[in-house]
């Protein structure tokens, strides 16, 4: 009985242990049920999810994960006395009831499992995520990093100032520039593989705000544009500074070769070729001139101030050459053509002198044909002395041009000289005639003044003879015709003087009548007929005139007798007429 009792009793403590155990297995069964149930529900979530999440929160939720991995880890404790409990639990049952009891226990620790892998698989996963996401933001922020450097590089490269005496020379900025692209073209296939995996994050889900992205794309082709517009004005300036020198190169060539050409043209017969040919290099010359002025001005911006003024003074002594050489030309080839024209404006006036001395000598060999005219043999005289200051004048202005030019005709051929040595056999001639032409007319002028004298003397005279022919007005005064008669007998003298004066008018026409026009010597013979005939008629009238005063005279001596026989009647009478006797 004890035994039975013993074996009820254990029997008894075993089932009351197995039921204790059962209602902990359940228990444990349920808690870890539901404890896996919460769990999974907060790995509902796709991880897709997570992915569209910031890094930030993508970190909080790996660290969430872990800490429900963590969780999970410290339940299996609670699965090993789970264990235990299922082999207590399991002996107390029947194999029905056991098969539905390992089933419920196989579920919970496949769920168990499961769990366990899906929370190491989300962290495996979150994990990577945060490392990809982290790698593409230090990438990112590298290329930033990177960027705002080569961009302040350039910054600093481009503001530097053309007069800081540490200002690059271009050739150096050039490579300095070069230098900064292929860092910008570094950071730009940078850029791509960036690009590249953010494509790639985006695909596995990422959400990745990229505008910075975009905005650093932006500034990349920006400021690959300002580098390459660097570049380029650079190399202009670069090309614009070999045009430069290798246009004064040029320039100086054409102006070594102008001295040369100016110091050989002295020796030249050729001049006017010669002067013509540096006068076009020259012009060409300025024109390479201003080119360079151009050229220079285009590098104003583009190279340091100290460089920049080099240019400006080679500029200088070339202008300075230029000038010297402009003028030396101009002087020479003034000279030159000064010296053609003034052989030429020589020879031109040798031809029209010698033609002008030719006419001189064939009109001064024509006779005289003037008029009966002092003022005519004036304006003559006049004439032959302008003729001769111009004749002198003309040969002045020869004799001139070769004391100023006395090379004139040393490197001329003959014609000039022999030109002037029939200048000076003209003159002579000219000379000659012009001087018999003054004797001439200085006779002329005499012969005319004497003959002008003579005939205003007569023709005065005459007319104050005619005055005094008036008729008379006296009454028959024998004293008034005493008077008249002598006043007859001195007209008749100056008639006679008037006679001998027209002679000697006769005879001083004869000397200058040759040179006299046809109608002037026909005026001087008229008037020499109409003071001849003036003269005669008033010889006539002086004789009409005394015929008058006889006729007069005798009148008057009867006029005078019959007074006096009057007069004795009449005393007569009245003495008759005082003798007779008073009658009362």
């Amino acid at each position: 009985m004890n035994s039975l009792e013993e074996t009820l009793n254990d029997r008894y403590r075993h089932l009351n242990l197995a039921n204790e155990q059962r209602c902990d297995f359940d228990r444990i069964m349920t808690k870890l049920n539901e404890w896996i149930k919460n769990t999974e529900q907060q790995l509902k979530d796709p991880f897709t999810n997570d992915l569209q999440q910031t890094i930030n929160i993508l970190k909080e939720k790996s660290k969430s994960i872990q800490a429900l991995f963590q969780s999970t880890k410290d339940r299996m404790n609670e699965f090993e006395d789970l264990t235990r409990i299922h082999g207590i639990v399991a002996s107390t049952l029947n194999d029905a009831e056991q098969i539905t009891l390992n089933e419920k226990y196989t579920v919970l620790k496949d769920k168990y499992n499961r769990l366990l892998d899906s929370l190491n698989q989300r962290i495996v996963l979150l994990d990577e995520a945060i490392r990809e996401r982290n790698e593409f933001d230090q990438q990112n922020d590298r290329l930033q990093v990177f960027y705002k450097q080569v961009e302040n590089e350039f910054t600093k490269q481009k503001q530097q100032k053309l007069n800081d005496i540490n200002y690059p020379s271009n050739e150096r900025r050039l490579e300095q520039f070069k230098q900064l692209l292929k860092q910008l073209d570094e950071i730009t296939n940078n850029f791509k593989e960036v690009t590249r995996i953010q494509r790639l994050l985006t695909n596995k889900g990422h959400r990745i705000d990229f505008r910075m992205g975009g905005e650093l794309n932006a500034n990349l082709k920006n400021l690959d544009g300002q580098i390459h517009n660097e570049i380029e004005r650079i190399e202009r300036a670069l090309q614009t500074e070999n045009d430069f020198h290798h246009l004064d190169k040029e320039l100086d060539s054409y102006l070594q070769i102008s001295s040369e050409q100016l110091k050989s043209s002295q020796h030249h017969q050729d001049k006017g070729i010669i002067f013509q040919t540096v006068s076009d290099r020259l012009q060409q010359a300025e024109h390479e001139l201003n080119k360079l002025n151009q050229l220079s001005e285009r590098l104003v911006n583009d190279l340091p101030r100290s460089q920049y003024e080099q240019l400006k003074r080679i500029i200088e002594r070339r202008q300075e050459r230029l000038l010297t050489l402009n003028k030396t030309c101009q002087q020479a080839r003034g000279e030159h053509e000064h010296m053609i024209k003034t052989q030429h404006k020589l020879n031109e006036d040798l031809i029209t002198i010698n033609d002008w001395f030719r006419r001189l000598i064939q009109d001064l060999s024509q006779p005289f044909e003037l008029n009966l005219s002092l003022n005519n043999v004036n304006d003559l005289r006049d004439s032959m002395n302008q003729l001769a200051i111009s004749i002198d004048q003309r040969l002045v202005r020869i004799e001139q041009a070769l004391r100023d030019e006395p090379n004139l005709i040393n490197s001329s051929d003959a014609e000039i000289r022999e030109r002037l040595n029939i200048v000076e056999e003209l003159k002579h001639q000219v000379k000659s005639h012009l001087n018999k032409q003054r004797i001439i007319l200085d006779d002329v002028h005499q012969g005319i003044t004497q003959y002008i004298k003579l005939t205003t003397e007569v023709k005065t005279v005459i007319c104050d003879a005619d005055f005094k022919l008036a008729p008379f007005f006296d009454g028959y005064d024998r004293k008034r015709l005493d008077e008249h008669e002598k006043e007859l007998n001195f007209l008749e003298e100056v008639c006679a003087e008037q006679n001998y004066r027209l002679v000697e008018a006769h005879k001083i026409v004869e000397t200058f009548r040759s040179h006299l026009r046809s109608n002037a010597r026909d005026l001087c013979d008229n008037q020499l007929r109409n003071f001849q005939q003036t003269i005669e008629d008033l010889e006539t009238r002086i004789h009409q005139r005394r015929k008058e005063i006889d006729e007069i005279r005798q009148k008057s001596n009867r006029f005078s007798s019959s007074i006096v026989h009057l007069q004795s009647n009449a005393d007569h009478l009245l003495h008759m007429i005082e003798k007779s006797p008073d009658v009362k």
